[in-house]
């Protein structure tokens, strides 16, 4: 194995090691065309696998933003965070066709949430100080 110096030998994208053992530079890649992405352009193929994340360390954000904003999961859901809390969520709790999407603003008069159940209904709950729910089935939907 190199031990030594590294050296970047820019602009011809080639980056070398010192090996003392042997007292020279070993060139380790030259415009190396392999399994990676480009900076630009490049599409993505197979799985993307990202550490769960927390509302204070999101797996996901975007140039720009706070490192305590951005998308995070937990088992069966995946939440978005702004200021390190939690802020909405996709969930799904039973895994029979039901998923739970609820908005964590406790702002009187907010959404709540919607729930899909199975192939029959939405359930919306709006949170005016109580909670009322107010049940659409995809019946009423395609009527609309």
């Amino acid at each position: 194995m190199a031990n030594g110096a590294i050296r970047d030998e820019t602009p011809t994208s080639r980056m070398v090691l010192w090996d003392s053992a042997s007292g020279v530079f070993e060139k380790t890649a030259q415009n190396y065309d392999g399994p990676f992405l480009p900076l630009t352009g490049g599409t993505l193929t197979g799985v993307l696998a990202l550490p769960a994340g927390s509302s204070a360390a999101p797996s996901l954000r975007f140039a720009g933003m706070a490192t305590n904003d951005g998308m995070y999961g937990d088992a069966n859901e995946v939440s978005i965070g702004f200021n390190g809390f939690r802020t909405f969520t996709v969930h799904d709790d039973t895994g029979l066709e039901a998923v739970t999407i609820r908005s964590d603003s406790l702002v009187p008069a907010s959404f709540d949430r919607a729930e899909a159940l199975g192939t029959d209904a939405i359930i919306f709950r709006v949170r005016v100080g109580g909670q009322t729910d107010l049940a659409i089935t995809y019946a009423m939907l395609a009527a609309l």
